[in-house]
């Protein structure tokens, strides 16, 4: 295992949340903003979704088209992963461990896990005794860091997915690729790959505006897709009733990349500002769990 700590320097310190120690020729980030960027989260219903939308299946999606205006600004992408926790395993000075190695370089990650980061921390802890667990905001890290070419750290900056939610992508890519197809149609967690989950079959009213979610969580698509049932929205495939469907048919989950999902709404090919990021309730749950036994510091407001 790598154990190096995070160095590096960037040209916006007040974007991130973290420290590096004082090097020659590196800028401290954030010394005086040590304390944590905060996450906005909302009451929410397991599925992680406010409890007053109303889910529905359109008779079809919307179709794509591209924004009038252009792309999404880097504003209106981060409102959509302000309400997301992720969890870094820093030191006592809040910097950051590289915990793994790529290619030569180190790799630090932002685990969407916290029971993830808390089994790093467990291991890490036989080496560092100061090993801790930091939550913050998705916005605090995805461009500050993570995707931020500029930002020289000597290593790398990666989100990671549960391994759970890699398997369930990797199913419905191999199941709905084309015969013969050459893409890759698997992701691997390491690599910083985000599975999001969607379908054609579901979306949610709010504010009477219809809503595309886009699941972290296979699960909470499964949910979704319940509740559509249930209510006669929609018929399974098969013709099976509601009591018999465990979740949605692989056939009808789509898979995309958190990357990949952030790259269309700054281009503006397709439309999607009616989209809406729907994160884990249990990753919620967990983070308040570990901020309130001492094991992760920040704060859930």
């Amino acid at each position: 295992m790598i154990c190096t700590r995070l160095r590096c320097k960037c040209e916006d310190p007040s974007r991130t949340a973290f420290r590096v120690g004082p090097t020659p020729g590196t800028h401290l980030l954030s010394s005086s903003l040590a304390l944590l960027l905060t996450c906005v989260l909302h009451t929410t219903s397991p599925m992680g979704l406010p409890a007053d939308m109303a889910i529905h299946s359109p008779a079809l999606m919307a179709p794509a088209q591209a924004a009038e205006d252009g792309g999404m600004s880097v504003a209106q992408v981060e409102s959509l992963m302000q309400r997301i926790p992720v969890v870094a395993l820093v030191n006592a000075e809040d910097q950051p461990f590289f915990t793994s190695k790529e290619g030569g370089k180190g790799v630090a990650f932002f685990f969407l896990d916290p029971a993830d980061a808390l089994l790093e921390m467990r291991v890490m802890r036989q080496q560092f005794p100061d090993a801790r667990l930091k939550i913050v905001s998705m916005t605090d890290v995805y461009f500050p860091l993570v995707a931020n070419d500029k930002f020289d750290v000597g290593g790398l900056l990666r989100l990671r997915p549960p391994k759970r939610q890699i398997v369930f992508a990797n199913r419905a890519l191999q199941y709905n690729s084309p015969e013969g197809s050459l893409m890759p149609i698997t992701l691997d967690e390491t690599k910083g790959q985000v599975p999001v989950f969607y379908s054609e079959k579901v979306s949610f009213t709010l504010g009477g505006e219809t809503r595309f979610p886009f699941f972290l969580r296979k699960e909470d698509l499964d949910l979704a897709f319940l509740k559509l049932l249930e209510s006669g929205d929609i018929t399974a495939p098969g013709g099976k009733m509601s009591g018999q469907a465990t979740g949605i048919p692989v056939g009808l989950t789509r898979v995309a990349t958190l990357d990949g999902l952030v790259k269309q709404m700054r281009s503006g090919e397709v439309d999607l500002r009616q989209a809406v990021l729907v994160g884990s309730g249990e990753a919620v749950t967990l983070s308040k769990q570990l901020l309130n036994d001492g094991s992760a510091v920040g704060g859930l407001p």
